[in-house]
């Protein structure tokens, strides 16, 4: 793919040998969840010495109703969510 992309592209080519990567260990995410919605989380990337292994930790945006929209998820599970009952 980066061959194709190289032979393509001449920005793609200019940025691919720049080498100009960042690594992001904070972040802000925005889920969209079928049921729920929109829940927006902070995620910050742990990484092992080696670099093979990553953990990703999420906690509910300050500011938002994520912390609530977190603990539905947490009662409702993967369970099926379809309304009031008629």
């Amino acid at each position: 793919m980066v061959n194709a992309l190289l032979s393509l592209s001449p920005e793609f080519t200019t940025l691919w040998t720049d080498h100009d990567a960042a690594l992001r260990r904070n972040d802000r995410k925005r889920l969209n969840h079928p049921a729920l919605g929109l829940i927006e989380v902070n995620c910050l990337s742990l990484f092992s010495e080696d670099g093979r292994q990553r953990l990703l930790w999420f906690t509910p945006a300050v500011g938002t109703d994520s912390a609530g929209l977190l603990d539905l998820l947490a009662v409702i599970g993967t369970q099926e969510f379809n309304g009031p009952a008629h």
